[in-house]
């Protein structure tokens, strides 16, 4: 009976808002200058039992402190581009030179019960310090680019939702909509091509969008990702979703020579229906990202693709994150430096 009164309990309470809190993780030399400490206080003989308290209270209080000024993400300037891994799915994070963040996609897995979100891009945000996400993007209504969105509006506070969808018959995008609502998240409503959102010093274009009712087929909705043109400076980088041959030619027919740009994220994870050849020429790239999971059931990155690609940029220039892992990029404005690869 107690057991059960206490599960009870411990269920009734983890309900409430405000009973669970993120923590960053801290450097590991404190944890253990901490736990030498902690251990010092408990042993050694000459501290009295009060003292020996206040010193813990005391401990606590500075780990406290400590981890609360760890996860506060301080601006430099810069423009951090991360192309998470999250599989078969894509998923990008920008921290802004201010140090806002935006998130567009969140991957996702087409099982509705794994919580990606939750489970693999909460605790990179977690490690990189990052409290809130300011901008929250979606380029359209897939599980792999969807589903881990959700995840992060359960956990995190979000300043703002962009996309470019009136509805999608699906239980996560309701649910998407759902947590947007309750939550009172003003939502931007992205159907106009060429307009321009300037935020923290960087210019976001909007090149492509759809009619936001498309529910026809897989092909129909990939055609129209919502595609934007990211710019510091003079650096930039195209996020084109799942884009497929018949959207490229639309987004081409509204002005190819918008399209050149830094960096791209190679559209529809690298299939050979997307990146056709006069695409990959307009936006002729440095770099190149292709977001994929290991060993996928669709055999992508196709081999066509890649090869179109490396013409443009040689392979040290073209990254996929089933072999790379997430690949971190700075830019000033000026130059582009790719800071590491997880491996």
């Amino acid at each position: 009976v107690g057991v059960t009164l206490l599960e009870q309990g411990v269920t009734l309470f983890s309900a409430m808002h405000g009973s669970a809190m993120w923590v960053f993780p801290p450097p590991g030399c404190l944890v253990v200058l901490y736990y030498l400490l902690l251990i010092f206080l408990l042993i050694y003989g000459g501290f009295g039992r009060a003292r020996r308290i206040t010193g813990i209270f005391i401990l606590c209080a500075l780990f406290l402190a400590v981890n609360q000024w760890s996860g506060a993400l301080k601006s430099d300037g810069l423009l951090h581009i991360r192309f998470l891994d999250v599989g078969q799915g894509a998923s990008t994070l920008l921290i802004l030179p201010d140090g806002k963040t935006m998130l567009i996609d969140g991957g996702g897995s087409y099982d509705p019960s794994y919580n990606l979100g939750r489970k693999v891009i909460l605790p990179t945000l977690l490690v990189l310090g990052i409290r809130r996400i300011d901008v929250m993007v979606l380029s359209h209504p897939h599980p792999d680019h969807l589903n881990g969105l959700v995840g992060i509006l359960e956990e995190l506070p979000v300043g703002e939702v962009w996309d470019a969808w009136q509805d999608y018959p699906s239980e996560n995008y309701r649910r998407f909509r759902k947590e947007i609502a309750e939550r009172n998240i003003p939502r931007r409503y992205l159907q106009r091509t060429g307009e321009r959102i300037r935020i923290s010093d960087v210019d976001v274009e909007v090149l492509h969008h759809g009619t936001g009712y498309t529910h026809s087929s897989s092909t129909a909705v990939n055609n129209e990702s919502l595609v934007l043109k990211v710019c510091y400076g003079d650096v930039s980088l195209l996020i084109t979703g799942d884009l497929e041959e018949e959207g490229e030619k639309v987004l081409i027919g509204r002005g190819a020579e918008k399209l050149q740009s830094t960096i791209i994220q190679v559209p529809h994870h690298g299939s050979r229906s997307s990146s056709t050849p006069i695409l990959v020429d307009s936006v002729h790239p440095e770099i190149a990202v292709i977001q994929v999971g290991a060993h996928n059931p669709f055999r992508l990155p196709s081999a066509e693709v890649i090869g179109r690609y490396r013409y443009i940029s040689p392979e040290k220039r073209l990254y996929r994150t089933d072999r790379d892992g997430a690949l971190w990029i700075q830019t000033d404005g000026r130059g582009v430096k790719i800071q590491n690869v997880d491996h």
